[in-house]
């Protein structure tokens, strides 16, 4: 063997380099983003709350009839120890939970008063919407967007009944929690979710008995996008069971609206209600945020980027649809107008699909 063959490298040890010794970095210490963005909830609640107060004291006396008689008779009598009671008559009512919230207010002996103490309960109750808002933004968009649907959830055309003793400002937020429950039962099923679900919805229906309409939904959005179904058995047989009850019990379950059943209900005046009060949201939402809302629908239903779209999609696209047609079936049968009343819940989820 030749010494040039005993110089020369093994094959392919040419190809081979040391690694230069190299310096790992330090990362920088994890920031608690979290409660920063949390603290800016908290801010945004507070602010709302104190601006909208300012705003309620512009009325003085009731002006929505009969609802706010109607609450502040079932408040009062709350605050009395009398139960559900008007003018000290029995009252058969399925929607109590406003008059609850709104009873510490007339422990006041001065109606002027308690009058105002009512409505500063109303208000704040209301601005709580900010943070179920937040909750359910958290799983689908970064921090700093969902503290901004936070602020467009209480800076929004809902506001209007903050300073009113009616049930949307208790129904406002339980409407945002009960979505947002559903949204994280169908996106990560398990009989615990399930029965949370069930109890949130359940609670809904007692702030607001037009809120029937949610379990309705949830129900649907099971078939459409809980699949496999068999994982959300415990729901549907709660919801069911519920139902067949509600069948055999009859209309006379749901109090002062047990006369429903014996409206007159026009197919072509429920659409062509349905149809106005749909068409009352884009200029509550804005119309430049209804055409990206519609696009986030549509990509969070066809193509998904996280276990939480398609199911939040599926959800808001269902009461867009449902609660329209819900006000369309009131008008139709006796208001003949549009109730935006009925469906202004579901801008905050325009805000976030947007």
């Amino acid at each position: 063997m030749s010494v040039s063959t005993l110089d020369r490298p093994a094959f392919g040890a040419e190809l081979r380099e040391v690694p230069a010794p190299t310096r790992v970095p330090r990362l920088p210490a994890p920031k608690r983003v979290p409660r920063a963005w949390a603290a800016a909830v908290a801010v945004v609640v507070l602010l709302a709350t104190l601006f909208h107060w300012l705003q309620s004291r512009g009325h003085v006396t009731p002006a929505i009839f009969t609802d706010e008689l109607l609450f502040s008779e079932l408040a009062r009598s709350f605050a009395e120890g009398g139960g559900v009671r008007v003018r000290d008559e029995p009252f058969s009512f399925p929607a109590v939970i406003p008059a609850l919230l709104q009873a510490p207010a007339w422990l006041v002996s001065s109606t002027p008063v308690a009058y105002e103490l009512a409505k500063a309960l109303n208000t704040a109750v209301m601005c709580l919407a900010a943070v179920p808002a937040y909750w359910l933004s958290r799983r689908l968009v970064r921090p700093a967007y969902a503290v901004l649907v936070a602020l467009a959830t209480v800076a929004g055309g809902p506001m209007l009944y903050h300073g009113y003793l009616t049930s949307e400002a208790a129904a406002y937020p339980v409407f945002l929690l009960g979505v947002g429950v559903c949204v994280r039962a169908l996106e990560a099923p398990s009989p615990r979710r399930d029965l949370l679900a069930v109890a949130v919805l359940g609670f809904a229906v007692l702030t607001r008995a037009q809120f029937l309409v949610l379990p309705l939904m949830f129900v649907l959005a099971v078939f459409l996008v809980g699949r496999p179904v068999r994982r959300h058995a415990t729901a549907l047989a709660l919801l069911v069971g519920a139902a067949l009850a509600f069948v055999v019990v009859g209309t006379s379950a749901l109090g002062y609206y047990s006369g429903a059943h014996e409206l007159d209900y026009s197919l072509a005046e429920t659409i062509r209600w349905g149809g106005w009060t749909t068409a009352l949201l884009p200029f509550t939402a804005g119309l430049l945020v209804v055409p990206g809302a519609i696009v986030g629908l549509g990509f969070g239903l066809i193509e998904p980027r996280s276990a939480a779209e398609r199911p939040f999609a599926a959800v808001t696209a269902l009461l867009i649809v449902l609660l329209p047609v819900q006000a369309g079936l009131v008008a139709s049968g006796d208001a003949g107008r549009p109730f935006e009343r009925y469906a202004f819940y579901v801008l905050p989820l325009v805000f976030l699909a947007f």
